[in-house]
């Protein structure tokens, strides 16, 4: 078990163990905690999270709705959970953060993370972990258990065989090359590119990219003020910083760069024009190490 200030069970497969059908994957995924709650007299609520990777539009979000409201309506899920909802890792809203706080408000005192992600990066529980420190020191969290990955049941094969036989015989239209037509060279003044880097990734860098994407639709950053486009990148040089954030055309640099930070970037730097010093690092010959993050008013009026 790996604790971050509350139990965050990983429910490993055990090796030389028989694969899991899909079925039972739920139920595979940790220690009932409500059994626990009933027994001491005291039910504990819990909730299905389904992690897609990312959604651009209204139809993949329908889509993971669907899904969702399909498997809440399964006897053996009502048996066990309150709540069925979905969230997502990278791009689209809920993204995971929110779903938590929001299962936190009504009152979930446990929630299984069921990532719906083919392929599953091996590095997605340790990111996971280290996310729910850093988020849990902000507010509370449910405890969270940690479902095992799709990829790694038998019944996948079995779904993948028959959709593969139930495949149309006729080949897709196929017209035509179309010609390359015209295009406007975009005129956003911002670019902002989130390093992704493995050190970056480790610290955070998955939330940050969200973070910033959903706010670009949010706030409709595309078209306000000078204009911002984004992107994510390889490595991008200073680990040590990370997360890494670059702001062009001005070549600013940032480190440490938390959910804060990015919405003061946006208000302060891509709106106001202003680079935010707080988290600003300047290129040069000198080695630099992480300065400490100013704390939030939030957290002032906290301490």
């Amino acid at each position: 078990m790996f604790a971050v200030s509350g139990p965050f069970q990983l429910g490993p497969i055990a090796a030389g163990s028989p694969p899991i059908p899909l079925r039972n994957l739920c139920r595979r995924a940790g220690v009932d905690h409500r059994q626990e709650g009933e027994m001491a007299g005291k039910p504990q609520r819990q909730a299905l999270l389904l992690l897609a990777k990312s959604a651009f539009a209204a139809t993949p979000h329908r889509e993971m709705s669907r899904i969702a409201a399909a498997l809440a309506a399964r006897p053996e899920i009502r048996a066990r959970f309150d709540l069925v909802e979905c969230c997502y890792l990278e791009q689209g809203e809920p993204s995971l953060r929110d779903a938590l706080r929001s299962l936190a408000e009504k009152g979930l005192a446990q929630v299984v993370i069921l990532p719906v992600i083919v392929p599953m990066e091996p590095s997605l529980r340790n990111w996971l972990g280290l996310m729910l420190a850093l988020w849990r020191a902000e507010s509370p969290l449910p405890d969270i258990v940690l479902a095992d990955e799709i990829a790694a049941t038998a019944g996948l094969s079995d779904i993948l065989a028959r959709l593969a036989l139930e495949a149309p015989r006729h080949a897709l239209p196929c017209g035509d090359a179309p010609r390359p037509e015209a295009v406007q060279v975009p005129s956003q003044h911002y670019r902002v590119l989130v390093c992704t880097g493995p050190t970056c990734h480790a610290r955070g860098a998955t939330a940050i990219w969200a973070h910033l994407r959903n706010q670009q639709v949010r706030r409709k950053l595309r078209v306000t003020g000078a204009g911002t486009m984004t992107a994510k990148t390889s490595c991008l040089g200073p680990c040590a910083l990370g997360p890494v954030v670059q702001v062009f055309p001005d070549g600013t640099w940032y480190g440490g760069v938390t959910e804060e930070a990015l919405d003061r970037m946006i208000d302060e730097h891509l709106l106001a024009g202003h680079p935010v010093a707080d988290f600003a690092y300047s290129p040069g010959g000198r080695k630099q190490q992480l300065r400490a993050l100013p704390l939030s008013p939030e957290k002032k009026e906290h301490e």
